[in-house]
């Protein structure tokens, strides 16, 4: 890195002729911006360029940091904006080494099944609805969480409820989705007890796997404090 910098600073090159063409080479993907180094890429804007202990901080605060996910290895590259040699490598040690990753890890046990063709014309037409819980009890008597998924766009929107009524769900839908995204087309929704575990989601699994992933997050955030599980889902979504 000191090297790149020097030369496109100022210029300064290796003795050695294949040293200083292969520099020049290398040189061409990157480009200083008010004396900071940035390199080109093909798919993303500029990447800023780090120090690995500069690295070691940006991925502990987008990882686990106050809007962290958590989120693993190839996620945890694509949302942070910088670059430095091995970084994919080092995203994922630094997965591997985070305890609260290791025991929430996800365990696959529904079995395979048939997908169901969906057809959607058009965003926030047709919308998977399901719900999470009962989770523990928080402010507000909250219990629940209403989950919804546009079938197009995987949109996910989500709130905390305290009773998984229809006039509840009547509000969200109207609040949340009409008001917001228009009038909508189709609502699938499995039709069961929310307590049920579902053998044959009807939208694939969408609201589901929202569902999961929603989980997952917030107990990888709140740990032992699992009652302040309505604060962390907006950062969760």
């Amino acid at each position: 890195m000191d090297r790149i910098l020097n030369y496109l600073n100022d210029g300064t090159q290796p003795d050695n002729r294949q040293e200083t063409k292969k520099l020049k080479l290398g040189c061409a993907k990157y480009t200083l911006i008010n004396g900071e180094l940035y390199r080109r890429s093909y798919a993303k804007p500029l990447t800023k360029c780090l120090r690995l202990e500069e690295a070691q901080e940006v991925m502990e605060a987008v990882h686990k940091g106050e809007c962290g996910t958590h989120a693993r290895g190839r996620s945890l590259v694509m949302r942070q904006g910088f670059f430095w040699p091995n970084i994919h490598k080092n995203a994922e040690l630094f997965v591997e080494k985070c305890s609260q990753c290791q025991y929430y890890a996800d365990m696959h046990r529904q079995p395979a099944s048939y997908l169901k063709p969906i057809n959607s014309s058009w965003p926030f037409a047709i919308w998977g609805l399901d719900f999470q819980g009962p989770m523990p009890m928080a402010m507000r008597s909250y219990k629940w969480i209403l989950v919804v998924v546009d079938n197009f766009t995987k949109w996910i929107e989500a709130k905390p409820l305290t009773h998984p009524t229809a006039q509840n769900i009547k509000n969200f839908l109207w609040a949340n989705i009409v008001c917001r995204y228009g009038i909508l087309m189709v609502i699938i929704t499995d039709n069961d007890t929310p307590y049920a575990s579902v053998w044959h989601p009807h939208t694939n699994g969408q609201a589901e796997a929202a569902n999961k992933d929603i989980l997952n997050i917030l107990k990888k955030r709140l740990d032992s404090a699992k009652t302040r599980w309505p604060e962390e889902l907006p950062g969760a979504l």
